[in-house]
């Protein structure tokens, strides 16, 4: 029964995986449209998040994706007008 799900399942991976792709391609252009973050391979710089860096040639398969808070008061900061959640 579970092999039986699991060759179904498996007809769909890739397009789930770029579907996670693009989605994690969208979360980094919005961070930096909001000039909170960079992509970089080093470690601390300038900007107050960062996300994964993926080398030109690498290709990245996203569970989850994962930030990296240099400045955790400025992310956590709500500009004014914006939406609090809490």
């Amino acid at each position: 029964m579970q092999a039986a799900i699991l060759s179904v399942k498996l007809r769909y991976v890739e397009e789930w995986n770029e579907a996670r792709r693009q989605r994690a391609a969208t979360y980094d252009r919005l961070f930096a449209e909001a000039g909170m973050t960079s992509i970089s391979e080093h470690t601390e710089n300038s900007a107050p998040i960062q996300v994964p860096y993926c080398a030109a040639q690498g290709r990245m398969y996203f569970i989850s994706t994962s930030l990296r808070a240099y400045r955790r008061d400025e992310v956590a900061r709500v500009p004014d007008g914006a939406q609090d959640w809490d």
